[in-house]
């Protein structure tokens, strides 16, 4: 009864309060919104960078042999072309790794399932162990965790009888 009272003589106090509420209320729901849009587009701007780096076996054949299961490096080394472009992807994961652990985008599960497959092929297994040691420790941690877990996973399913191009 005596809040009636106190709305009924102080209107303007009442008004004031609850437009504070309201904005208040506005600003969480507008927050939640640019959240998400901004994860929307850093998942974009993460996509967009893998097809590009991806997109470099269509424009290098010779890159093929990076994902080749049957690569055999003492017949024929690795060269600094193939060893550039695992090094791209290393980045690439590692920036997308750090992205996921600050929130902003959240990775679809499958992250360590293709992590394990690519880096249990000769030529990234092989420049991982270069540069494993150049790089953060909590993402060290994801990929060994990662192919850990695959150790008795399939062979990675690349299919080395096309030849991009």
């Amino acid at each position: 009864m005596e809040v009636i009272h106190l709305a009924l003589n102080h209107p303007l106090d009442l008004l004031g309060a609850i437009a504070i509420i309201a904005s208040l209320l506005f600003a969480g729901v507008e927050l939640k919104h640019s959240a998400k849009a901004h994860r929307v587009a850093n998942l974009l701007s993460i996509t967009q960078q893998h097809r590009e780096i991806w997109s470099e076996l269509y424009e290098q054949p010779e890159l093929a042999r990076v994902i080749d299961p049957k690569a055999d490096l003492s017949d024929k080394p690795l060269t600094p072309q193939e060893r550039l472009f695992v090094t791209f992807l290393v980045h690439h994961l590692s920036a997308c790794f750090e992205a996921t652990q600050a929130g902003m985008f959240q990775s679809t599960g499958a992250l360590e399932q293709d992590i394990a497959q690519f880096f249990c092929l000769p030529i990234p297994a092989t420049v991982w162990k270069e540069l494993r040691s150049l790089q953060q420790d909590d993402f060290v941690g994801f990929v060994e965790t990662s192919l850990g877990r695959s150790a008795s996973a399939t062979t990675p399913q690349f299919d080395t009888n096309k030849t991009p191009g």
